[in-house]
């Protein structure tokens, strides 16, 4: 997931691809909860914050279905991207 994060990732299309389909693990074309309850039990079977990951998804989930598709992960990586670019921009100016 750490990779969704890299700013050089966020800004090609063909890395986010690879990521929203690493996220999406049953590859039915959509992020869910159960998708990240596997891909957390994936990783050791460590569990997750449901909390947490729900108000993730909810937050990418611009209409609102319960599930994010590739436009709307698109689009959350890319606030991401602004959300930390602005925050570097801050940092440099003190």
């Amino acid at each position: 997931m750490s990779a969704c994060i890299d700013r050089k990732v966020l800004q090609n299309e063909d890395d986010l691809k690879v990521a929203f389909r690493i996220m999406d693990t049953n590859g039915d074309g959509h992020i869910s909860l159960d998708d990240f309850d596997d891909l957390f039990n994936s990783y050791g079977g460590a569990r997750m914050d449901q909390d947490l990951w729900e108000n993730l998804l909810m937050e990418a989930d611009k209409n609102g279905d319960g599930i994010v598709n590739f436009t709307e992960f698109q689009s959350a990586m890319g606030q991401i991207l602004r959300k930390t670019l602005k925050k570097r921009r801050a940092g440099s100016q003190r």
